[in-house]
């Protein structure tokens, strides 16, 4: 019988820059998001910014507020504890951008070809919706948030590394109100954390990472 990872639990109630995954962790058939929950499509995110007003004003209510995890002057007030934080990426060629506390890039699950992905781009001092200008390379390091099945807030995620992850119920969508951080798919097999650049550029497969490879920044 497998035994699964396991390892001590964190319980997420600081704030956290996550870990940076490739869209290939996304598409692995083995999953990361625990029973219940699922990586949200474009169309779940443009429901959370419709929900919010629109993409002219849905930046601020989303994003934590101050100086901490976003450069200054950040827009963000926090309104809906969703707590998005400028957690930065990784480019395909494996360099890390230097956007930390400037931007937060966020995989959605919503594929738009082969080798491209979708995604949502929250700055300290805007926000761009989901379209098709916001495409990447599935090489690319974003991070990822969670969204429930269904609408019952459970008040709590546990991932099968027993990291506890709040959460935020708006409208009717359940988040995880931080970046995951977890490291297995849900049946026990590691991700591997990449480090060397040239590797990273040339995966077809998961990897994650945390950004500048500094455990600090997770």
């Amino acid at each position: 019988m497998k035994i699964l990872y396991r390892k001590k639990m964190i319980r997420l109630t600081a704030i956290h820059y996550g870990l940076l995954y490739n869209r290939y962790v996304i598409s692995d058939p083995r999953g990361i998001a625990p029973a219940g929950w699922h990586i949200p499509t474009q169309a779940e995110y443009d429901t959370l910014f419709t929900f919010l007003g629109g993409i002219s004003v849905a930046g601020t209510p989303l994003k934590e507020a101050g100086s901490l995890h976003w450069n200054p002057v950040n827009t963000g007030n926090n309104n809906t504890g969703f707590t998005s934080v400028g957690s930065s990426f990784r480019e395909n060629t494996g360099v890390f951008n230097t956007a930390l506390k400037i931007e937060c890039r966020v995989w959605n699950s919503t594929d738009y070809t082969g080798t491209m992905g979708r995604f949502t781009r929250l700055g300290y001092d805007i926000l761009t919706e989901v379209t098709n200008v916001n495409l990447a390379y599935k090489e690319f390091g974003f991070a990822l948030r969670l969204i429930k099945n269904d609408t019952n807030d459970p008040g709590t995620l546990t991932d099968i590394e027993d990291n506890v992850y709040g959460t935020v119920k708006i409208g009717n969508q359940v988040f995880t109100k931080s970046n995951f951080i977890c490291k297995h798919y849900i049946n026990g097999d590691l991700i591997p954390n990449v480090t060397v650049n040239a590797t990273w550029a040339g995966l077809t497969s998961g990897a994650w990472c945390a950004y500048n490879n500094n455990p600090a920044n997770m």
